[in-house]
C-alpha cells in the first residue's frame, strides 16, 4: 500500500509499449501521453523524483514511469508481483509464492521485495509467513502485511530494520484480502475487506509494530464501500467511492461521515484548494477542498481510471478496448466552457426510466421526454431566454432549470411524429471565474409516430390441417407494419417479418399446439412492437404413413443386398430415415446392406406422424467354404499318393485351385502327388470368400536314398550336421559306441550333439528310409582343428629361451616385425632355443604352429 493514496486496477495485460505526445482539444497546456502495453494493477506515486511505480498483475516485472519525460523502465522480480507501497527511498512490493486461497490445511507462505528507488534495483527478499495480500510501512520502518488466504487471518508485523517479525497476540485478527492505508498522522491503519458482507471499514492503532487496538466504523452497510481509500494529505479523512468519512486519533469520532457526493468515483486526489475525482462513468470532476462544491470537469469524455495530483495532473486511463495510457498535464485548470454530454430522459411501458444519448439528428423520442445538456463547469449563471425549443409552428412552451453544470429542458408537451430543434445558443450559461459558453448547439430530433393499437387477428381453415390464412387488423396507426410468429412451448419462431402484409399463409409440419403471434407497429414509432395479438390453434394428424413396397436385389459379385423402399401418406411424406440413420427428404429411398439380419426403416410424414418397419435380409453370404484334403494312405510307399478334394460352402463353390495351379468349376477333385512335399489347395466360393488348405506328403519312398553329406567334422566339434533325403533316418556309427540315429526335416537337413573325437578318429554315416532301404555308407576323417598351445615361456641369463608347446610344433619367436628364431618342439612339446641377446623391456611375440597349419594364439613376453 501507499503512503497516501492506493488505486486497485483490475485487468491483465503485457510490457510498455511506447509513449507519444497529443494535444487534446479539452485541454489549454501541452499534455504528455505515455501508451502502455499492460495493465497496471496497483500504483505509488514518488513526487520527490517525478516517478509512478505500477504492478502488473500475474506478472514478476514491475515498472517506473517518470511521467515528465515518459521514460519508463522495468524490472524483473522473483515472484508474481501485485501490491506496493512506497517508504524512505525504497518500494516494497508483494511476492506470491501462492495463490490466494481461503483454504486453510497448508501454512502459507510469501515474500516482500525491497526495491532502491534511486537505481530501481533490487536491495532484498524478504521470505514472510503469509501470503501477503496489501502492504504499509510505517513512519518507524515497521512493515505491515494483510493475508491473502486462510479466510479468519491475522495481520503480520516485520521490523525492516531487523528482518525479524514482532509478535502480536492481540488485535491482529482480520478477514482474508483486506486492502490497507497508513494514516501517519493518526499512527493508525484502515483496511477494508472484500470479504464480508457489508463491506466496512477498520481501524488498527500501532506503537512501533504493536496493533494495541482494533474496532471498525459505526456504519454497517449505511454506505455503499468499496476496497480503493484515499487518504487525504493531513490523513484526516478517508474517501471511498461517493463518501468522505472523517479520521480522528481514538476511536469515538473515527469514520464518521464527513461529506457525500451525487455519483460515485473510482479514486480522488488533492491539492491544497482543490479535489480531484475519478468519475466511474467518464472524466475527472473537481471540487472544492474544504467545501466540497463541483467546479469544473477535466477530459469529461475520457475513462479515467486513477487521479494523481504533482506539479500538474497524472491520469492513468482506459480506451474501452482494455488499453491503457498515462497521461500527464501541467495545467490543473479548467477548459473552455463547453458541452461534455446531452441526453433525454422518459418513462418506458413499464414506467422505468430510460436514459439515452441526445444526437443531432435522434428519431423516435418518446413525447415525455426531458433533455438535460452537461457542462464542463459548475453553473453559475443562466439566460433561459437563450435556450430555445421550437417545432415548424414556433416556440413550444419549455421549462429550463439548473442543477450544478447540468441545465434541463422540460417541455410542456410534445407531439407525435414530429420534427423538432432544441438550440442552445452562445452565452447562454456561465460557468467557472465567469466563463461563458461560446459556440451555440443545436438539437434536431424527431419524435415517434402514434403507436399501433386495436389489433385483431382472424383465422380461415377451411382447408386444415394442411393449411390456414391469418388476417390482422389495427384500428389506430399509421404506416403499420405486421409480424407473424410461431411458437408450441413458449419460444416463439418469425415466420414472416415486418412488412406492410396483414395476411400469413401457415403450413404446419406436425400435429401440436401453437400459438400464432402477430406483432404490430407504427413505421416510426421507435418501437420494436407497439402491441400484438394471439391466436391458439391445434394442428391434428392421426394417420400414420405407410411402406407399400419394398423390393430387395442380390448382388453375387458384391455379396450385398439393395433394399428399395417406397411410402405414402394422406398429407405427405417429410422423410425416410434408413437403417444407417441417413435421413432421405422423400418418399423414395434405397439402402444396401452386406449382412443378414433385421433392419429398421422410420417413415414420418409432414405432421410428424412416424412408423417404423422391420426388413429382414437372410440370404447374404458372409463365411468362406469348407475344405478337406484326404491322401489314399498314410503308410510309407514306393507308389504315388491321391489326395481327395472336398469343399463345401452355404452358397455354393466357385471354383477349386489345384496344387498345380489348374482350376476347377467344381466342389471336389482329385490330384496325384509324384513327390514328398507340400500341396495347396485353395476353394473359392461365389461370395468371393476363400479357403486355402496346405497338406503335407512325407511317405513317398520310390528310390534307395543318397548318401548323407556332412560338414567337416573337426577334433573340438561337438555337434555333426550336413543334408540328406528329407524324412528319413541319418545314421552314424562311432568306433566303440552304439549307432547314433535322427530324423531328417522336410527340406532334409539335420544335425545333433556327439562325443567330441581325437583328430585322426573315423566315423562311418548312412541314411534309411522308412521301407528299410539303405544308401552307400561313407566314412570321414576328424580333422585336427585345434591350435597348438603356448605357455610357460621363460629365458635364462644366457638368453635361451623355453616355450611349453605340442609335440612337433613350429615355435616363432617375433620382435616387433622381426623373425628372431624358430625352433621344433620335441616330444614331450617342449623348445628350447638360443636367441640373440635382447635389450631389457624388449616384448617378444611368441607363437606356435601344427603339422597342419592351426595356428596359436600370439604370446607377449617382456625381458626383464
Amino acid at each position: 500500500m501507499k503512503y497516501f493514496t492506493k488505486v486497485i486496477l483490475l485487468s491483465f495485460l503485457g510490457l510498455l509499449c511506447i509513449f507519444a505526445f497529443s494535444l487534446n482539444n479539452e485541454a489549454k497546456a501541452a499534455e504528455k501521453v505515455t501508451k502502455l502495453n499492460f495493465t497496471p494493477f496497483d500504483t505509488e506515486l514518488d513526487k520527490d523524483h517525478d516517478i509512478l511505480y505500477m504492478t502488473d498483475l500475474g506478472s514478476k516485472t514491475i515498472y517506473a514511469h517518470h511521467y515528465k519525460t515518459g521514460q519508463i523502465k522495468s524490472l524483473k522480480l522473483p515472484y508474481a508481483a501485485e501490491r506496493l507501497t512506497l517508504r524512505n527511498g525504497i518500494l516494497y512490493v508483494t511476492q506470491m509464492k501462492q495463490s490466494h486461497t481461503n483454504s486453510t490445511s497448508s501454512p502459507d507462505t510469501g515474500a516482500i521485495a525491497a526495491i532502491k528507488t534511486n537505481d530501481f534495483t533490487i536491495d532484498y527478499i524478504l521470505d514472510v509467513e503469509t501470503d501477503p495480500y496489501d502492504i504499509a510501512v510505517d513512519k518507524d520502518n515497521y512493515l505491515y502485511i494483510t493475508p491473502g488466504s486462510g479466510q479468519h487471518n491475522n495481520m503480520l508485523v516485520y521490523n525492516l530494520a531487523t528482518k525479524q517479525r514482532v509478535e502480536n497476540t492481540k488485535n491482529a485478527s482480520m478477514y482474508e484480502q483486506s486492502t490497507v492505508v497508513y494514516s501517519e498522522e493518526l499512527s493508525k491503519l484502515y483496511t477494508i475487506s472484500k470479504g464480508i458482507t457489508p463491506t466496512d471499514i477498520y481501524a488498527k492503532e500501532i506503537n512501533h509494530g504493536i496493533i494495541t487496538a482494533s474496532y471498525d466504523s459505526p456504519y454497517h452497510g449505511d454506505y455503499v464501500i468499496d476496497q480503493t481509500a484515499n487518504l487525504t494529505p493531513d490523513g484526516l479523512r478517508l474517501y471511498n467511492l461517493g463518501t468522505a468519512y472523517s479520521l480522528t486519533s481514538v476511536k469515538s469520532g473515527d469514520m464518521t461521515y464527513r461529506l457525500g457526493f451525487d455519483e460515485r468515483y473510482d479514486d480522488f486526489a488533492f491539492n491544497d484548494q482543490l479535489t480531484f475525482a475519478a468519475s466511474r462513468s467518464s472524466g475527472i470532476d473537481v471540487y472544492t477542498y474544504d467545501t466540497n462544491d463541483f467546479q469544473y470537469t477535466l477530459y469529461g469524455t475520457k475513462r479515467v481510471k486513477k487521479v494523481f495530483v504533482d506539479d500538474g495532473l497524472i491520469a492513468i486511463m482506459e480506451d474501452g478496448k482494455a488499453k491503457y495510457s498515462i497521461l500527464y498535464n501541467e495545467n490543473l485548470q479548467s477548459n473552455p466552457m463547453s458541452i461534455t454530454k446531452s441526453t433525454y430522459e422518459a418513462k418506458n411501458s413499464n414506467n422505468n426510466t430510460i436514459i439515452e444519448n441526445l444526437q443531432d439528428g435522434a428519431k423516435y423520442l418518446p413525447l415525455d421526454s426531458t433533455f438535460k445538456i452537461y457542462f464542463n463547469q459548475k453553473i453559475s449563471e443562466i439566460d433561459p431566454d437563450k435556450i430555445t425549443l421550437k417545432d415548424a409552428s414556433g416556440e413550444v412552451p419549455h421549462t429550463v432549470t439548473v442543477n450544478k453544470n447540468v441545465v434541463t429542458v422540460q417541455p410542456k408537451e410534445l407531439k407525435y411524429f414530429t420534427d423538432y430543434t432544441l438550440t442552445i445558443t452562445d452565452g447562454a450559461v456561465a460557468g467557472y471565474q465567469g466563463a461563458t459558453q461560446d459556440t451555440t448547439t443545436n438539437y434536431i430530433f424527431t419524435t415517434k409516430a402514434l403507436p399501433t393499437s386495436g389489433l385483431t387477428l382472424s383465422v380461415n381453415d377451411d382447408a386444415a390441417p394442411a393449411k390456414y390464412i391469418f388476417t390482422a387488423s389495427a384500428s389506430q396507426g399509421s404506416n403499420i407494419e405486421y409480424q407473424f410468429s410461431v411458437a408450441t412451448s413458449g419460444n416463439y419462431t418469425v415466420v414472416q417479418p415486418f412488412s406492410s402484409s396483414r395476411n400469413f399463409v401457415w403450413q404446419p409440419t406436425r400435429s401440436d399446439s401453437y400459438t400464432i403471434k402477430v406483432d404490430a407497429r407504427s413505421k416510426n414509432s421507435g418501437n420494436l412492437s407497439d402491441t400484438y395479438s394471439l391466436k391458439s390453434i391445434t394442428v391434428v394428424d392421426h394417420e400414420l404413413p405407410k411402406i407399400t413396397t419394398t423390393t430387395t436385389s442380390y448382388d453375387k459379385n458384391q455379396n450385398t443386398v439393395t433394399v428399395f423402399i417406397q411410402a405414402i401418406d394422406n398429407i405427405g411424406i417429410r422423410s425416410i430415415t434408413l437403417p444407417n440413420d441417413k435421413v432421405v427428404n422423400s418418399d423414395k429411398a434405397t439402402f444396401t446392406v452386406s449382412k443378414n439380419g433385421s433392419y429398421f426403416v422410420e417413415v414420418e410424414d409432414l405432421f410428424g406422424n412416424v412408423r417404423t418397419e422391420e426388413i429382414f435380409v437372410d440370404d447374404i453370404d458372409n463365411a468362406p467354404p469348407t475344405l478337406t484334403v484326404k491322401p489314399n494312405t498314410t503308410k510309407p510307399t514306393k507308389k504315388n499318393i491321391t489326395l481327395t478334394i472336398n469343399a463345401t460352402d452355404n452358397v455354393g463353390i466357385k471354383k477349386l485351385t489345384l496344387p498345380d495351379g489348374s482350376i476347377l468349376k467344381s466342389s471336389n477333385a482329385k490330384f496325384t502327388a509324384t513327390k514328398n512335399g507340400t500341396y495347396k489347395v485353395i476353394a473359392e466360393d461365389y461370395a468371393g470368400f476363400k479357403k486355402t488348405y496346405k497338406y503335407t506328403v512325407s511317405n513317398i519312398y520310390k528310390q534307395v536314398p543318397k548318401t548323407p553329406v556332412v560338414h567337416t567334422l573337426g577334433d573340438a566339434d561337438v555337434m555333426i550336421s550336413g543334408t540328406a533325403e528329407p524324412y528319413v533316418d541319418f545314421v552314424l556309427k562311432i568306433p566303440g559306441k552304439k549307432a547314433m540315429v535322427t530324423w531328417t526335416s522336410d527340406d532334409g537337413t539335420f544335425k545333433f550333439y556327439i562325443p567330441r573325437q581325437k583328430a585322426g578318429a573315423k566315423v562311418t554315416f548312412y541314411a534309411k528310409n522308412p521301407l528299410g532301404q539303405t544308401s552307400k555308407m561313407k566314412t570321414i576323417i576328424v580333422k585336427d582343428t585345434t591350435p597348438p598351445p603356448v605357455s610357460n615361456i621363460s629365458i635364462t641369463s644366457a638368453s635361451m629361451i623355453n616355450v611349453k608347446s605340442e609335440s612337433s610344433a613350429t615355435v616363432y619367436i617375433y620382435n616387433g616385425k622381426k623373425l628372431v628364431k624358430k625352433t621344433t618342439a620335441k616330444k614331450s612339446g617342449y623348445a628350447r632355443v638360443q636367441i640373440p641377446r635382447q635389450k631389457v623391456g624388449t616384448t617378444l611375440s611368441i607363437y606356435a604352429k601344427d603339422k597342419v597349419g592351426n595356428k596359436s594364439k600370439v604370446k607377449k613376453f617382456t625381458i626383464k
